[in-house]
């Protein structure tokens, strides 16, 4: 089922809205009118007459953006409250506020579409309560439904098409539910739990990049006219004029062995102009001459330091003194041969 979010009457007559519905294939429509709920149920029984689809909700201006609110069911409670700000547009923290105690859900418009009215922009990180984005408008350029993208998957919200409220851009962008037959209740807990997908009917391609919404074709050649058929070219010999004769205006070329061409008829004529043509007037006064520039004294050359002084010669190593050697030991003395017992009587 297809269902566009978020559409804001304004001035289109209930006839017109519904029959700009059917014509651009849709199966449902949520009526968000601005701030009022009195007008909802004839856009909704036109809407039924077409075969449609309606849902109620309502479009909350703020400073900047816009927020859709659809309520859970379509009681006496909420075609009685009142949604007008005290100004002409809410601070997104008064919108929040009144909103807080209401069952339902609530989508930001774009937040980045610069070709909508107002934008939240980065705003949309900082509502409180949010359940889903329109990510897709069927206008802008692609880089601002890649901003919407991010702050959808940031946010854990659903994501969703419409035609940005206004009337005239119905069928552009749209949401995408599963089912044939959805009522309030149904569509309020799909966007709860997101269960929807933004369906968008222009190229990416070609529409995406543009400021435009309408694809009028490639930008026209610089021959071409406007009319699809390209100019004819210049005739070599009509507009640009025949190309001189080298035996003519431009005069034979010189010879070989050196000899001139003559003068051409234009060169004569230059020189004559520039003989009368009158002397430039000179000044009688004196010209003073230049002053006289001031060589600066070239600066005197810095004075070298000296020479560092010569390390002082490391002291000579001492001779080592001579070995003494030992006196060689005495020879032991022998012993004495003990005397021979005398031999008893």
């Amino acid at each position: 089922m297809l269902v566009d979010v978020h559409v804001s009457p304004r001035e289109l007559s209930p006839k017109a809205l519904a029959q700009a519905a059917r014509s651009a294939g849709l199966h449902g429509v949520v009526i968000a009118d601005t701030h009022r709920t009195d007008r909802l149920d004839a856009y909704a029984e036109a809407l039924r007459e077409a075969g449609l689809a309606a849902f109620a909700g309502v479009e909350l201006l703020l400073e900047r953006g816009s927020l859709v609110y659809l309520p859970a069911s379509v009681d006496k409670a909420f075609r009685s409250y009142s949604f007008a700000p005290a100004g002409g547009r809410f601070d997104w923290r008064d919108a929040m506020d009144r909103l807080k105690d209401l069952d339902g859900v609530v989508i930001a418009g774009h937040p980045y579409c610069r070709d909508l009215e107002s934008v939240l922009a980065d705003a949309v990180y900082f509502l409180g309560r949010l359940d889903g984005i329109e990510t897709r408008v069927g206008k802008g350029r692609a880089l601002w439904d890649q901003l919407a993208d991010e702050a959808v998957d940031r946010r854990k919200v659903a994501r969703v098409g419409s035609c940005g409220g206004d009337p005239k851009s119905i069928g552009k962008a749209m949401t995408f539910f599963h089912g044939e037959r959805l009522m309030q209740a149904d569509l309020v807990a799909a966007l709860r739990e997101g269960r929807c997908w933004p369906v968008e009917l222009e190229a990416p391609g070609q529409a995406r990049e543009r400021e435009e919404a309408a694809f009028d074709g490639p930008p026209p050649r610089r021959d071409d006219d406007g009319d699809g058929e390209r100019r004819p070219r210049r005739d070599r010999d009509g507009d640009r004029g025949p190309r001189r004769d080298r035996d003519g205006d431009r005069g034979p070329r010189r010879e070989r062995d050196g000899e001139r061409r003559p003068r051409r008829e234009h060169e004569d004529e230059r020189r004559e102009h520039e003989v009368s043509a009158p002397a430039p007037v000179v000044s009688a006064e004196p010209v003073p001459a230049p002053a006289a520039k001031v060589e600066k004294p070239a600066p005197a050359p810095k004075a070298e330091k000296p020479a560092a002084k010569p390390e002082k010669p490391a002291p000579k190593a001492e001779k080592p003194a001579p070995k003494v050697e030992k006196p060689a030991p005495a020879p032991k003395a022998e012993k004495p041969a003990p005397a021979p017992k005398a031999e008893k009587p």
